[in-house]
Protein backbone atom coordinates (compact mmCIF):
# COMPACT_ATOMS: atom_id res chain seq x y z
CA UNK A 1 0.00 0.00 0.00
CA UNK A 2 1.75 3.09 -0.80
CA UNK A 3 2.32 5.72 2.21
CA UNK A 4 2.96 9.67 1.61
CA UNK A 5 4.22 11.73 3.81
CA UNK A 6 3.76 15.51 4.01
CA UNK A 7 5.30 18.55 6.04
CA UNK A 8 3.20 21.65 6.25
CA UNK A 9 3.73 24.94 8.37
CA UNK A 10 0.35 26.38 9.17
CA UNK A 11 0.25 30.40 9.43
CA UNK A 12 0.86 31.71 12.11
CA UNK A 13 -2.66 32.31 13.78
CA UNK A 14 -4.23 29.83 11.57
CA UNK A 15 -3.75 26.20 13.99
CA UNK A 16 -6.87 26.51 15.45
CA UNK A 17 -9.01 27.28 12.48
CA UNK A 18 -7.38 24.60 10.54
CA UNK A 19 -8.08 21.95 13.80
CA UNK A 20 -11.55 23.20 13.45
CA UNK A 21 -12.21 22.65 10.28
CA UNK A 22 -10.84 19.23 10.30
CA UNK A 23 -13.28 18.84 13.09
CA UNK A 24 -16.33 19.19 10.62
CA UNK A 25 -14.93 17.69 7.62
CA UNK A 26 -17.43 18.34 4.92
CA UNK A 27 -19.29 14.92 3.64
CA UNK A 28 -18.34 15.42 0.19
CA UNK A 29 -14.56 15.30 1.18
CA UNK A 30 -14.65 12.64 3.34
CA UNK A 31 -16.11 10.38 0.79
CA UNK A 32 -14.23 12.34 -2.05
CA UNK A 33 -11.16 10.92 -0.74
CA UNK A 34 -12.14 7.43 -0.13
CA UNK A 35 -13.58 7.09 -3.46
CA UNK A 36 -10.12 8.51 -4.89
CA UNK A 37 -8.12 5.66 -2.76
CA UNK A 38 -7.26 6.85 0.39
CA UNK A 39 -7.42 4.36 3.17
CA UNK A 40 -6.23 5.80 6.18
CA UNK A 41 -5.13 9.81 7.12
CA UNK A 42 -3.92 10.59 10.38
CA UNK A 43 -2.36 14.20 11.03
CA UNK A 44 -0.68 15.48 14.12
CA UNK A 45 0.27 19.02 15.42
CA UNK A 46 3.78 19.01 16.94
CA UNK A 47 2.43 19.96 20.32
CA UNK A 48 1.87 23.51 20.14
CA UNK A 49 3.91 25.00 17.14
CA UNK A 50 2.58 25.60 13.44
CA UNK A 51 4.12 22.45 11.89
CA UNK A 52 1.86 19.24 11.14
CA UNK A 53 2.54 16.42 9.30
CA UNK A 54 0.29 14.22 7.51
CA UNK A 55 0.77 10.26 6.83
CA UNK A 56 -1.56 9.28 3.63
CA UNK A 57 -2.18 5.23 2.91
CA UNK A 58 -3.65 4.60 -0.42
CA UNK A 59 -4.97 2.43 -2.34
CA UNK A 60 -2.91 -0.46 -3.89
CA UNK A 61 -1.79 1.10 -7.85
CA UNK A 62 -2.91 4.83 -6.76
CA UNK A 63 -0.79 7.35 -6.48
CA UNK A 64 -1.74 10.07 -4.25
CA UNK A 65 -1.02 13.21 -6.75
CA UNK A 66 -3.24 11.83 -9.84
CA UNK A 67 -5.69 10.99 -7.23
CA UNK A 68 -5.82 13.93 -5.49
CA UNK A 69 -4.37 16.52 -7.16
CA UNK A 70 -4.75 19.39 -9.97
CA UNK A 71 -7.39 18.08 -12.69
CA UNK A 72 -8.37 14.88 -10.23
CA UNK A 73 -11.73 13.27 -10.29
CA UNK A 74 -11.57 14.36 -6.65
CA UNK A 75 -11.78 18.21 -7.20
CA UNK A 76 -14.09 17.70 -10.28
CA UNK A 77 -16.15 15.35 -7.63
CA UNK A 78 -18.36 18.07 -6.05
CA UNK A 79 -18.38 21.97 -5.34
CA UNK A 80 -17.69 21.79 -1.75
CA UNK A 81 -14.48 19.62 -2.37
CA UNK A 82 -13.14 22.76 -4.03
CA UNK A 83 -14.12 25.08 -1.44
CA UNK A 84 -12.59 22.80 1.02
CA UNK A 85 -9.36 22.70 -0.67
CA UNK A 86 -9.32 26.26 -1.31
CA UNK A 87 -9.92 27.23 2.48
CA UNK A 88 -7.15 24.84 3.54
CA UNK A 89 -4.84 26.83 0.95
CA UNK A 90 -5.54 29.44 3.18
CA UNK A 91 -4.28 28.31 6.42
CA UNK A 92 -1.58 25.85 5.58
Amino acid sequence: MPRYMMYANLIPGQEQPYIDEHDNIYIEVSSGIKKAGVRDLHIWRKGTTNEIFMFIDMEEGKDMKVALGENSEYLRSHERVREWETKMATVS
